[in-house]
């Protein structure tokens, strides 16, 4: 049986044993959000894609393995860091500009 967003989300998160709370405030999200997701009440297509992204990135796995593209839960063992980001994703600093002096 092929697993559906929402499932290859839970299988990640639980993996790692992180809690939709946490997952949710890193991403950006709110937990029933995701918890809507991860039950298939929200269409894929609903989701931004910057929203999957931050998700694969938080859970340490392609965005290939959520949206069915590649593998099974197999991927999900091994994180891309050696800890889960529990913190939300803050935008990039911009550069300053160099103070003109005159």
């Amino acid at each position: 049986m092929a697993l559906d967003l929402g499932h290859r989300l839970a299988i990640a998160r639980h993996a790692r044993r992180l809690s939709q709370q946490v997952v949710a405030k890193a991403v950006g999200i709110t937990q029933k959000h995701l918890s809507q997701v991860e039950h298939g009440h929200v269409p894929f297509l609903s989701l931004a894609s910057g929203t999957v992204l931050r998700l694969a990135e938080v859970l340490g796995v392609s965005t290939d393995y959520l949206l069915g593209r590649t593998g099974t839960e197999e991927e999900t063992g091994t994180p891309r860091s050696s800890a889960p980001r529990a913190t939300p994703l803050a935008p990039r600093p911009r550069a300053r500009k160099a103070a003109s002096v005159g």
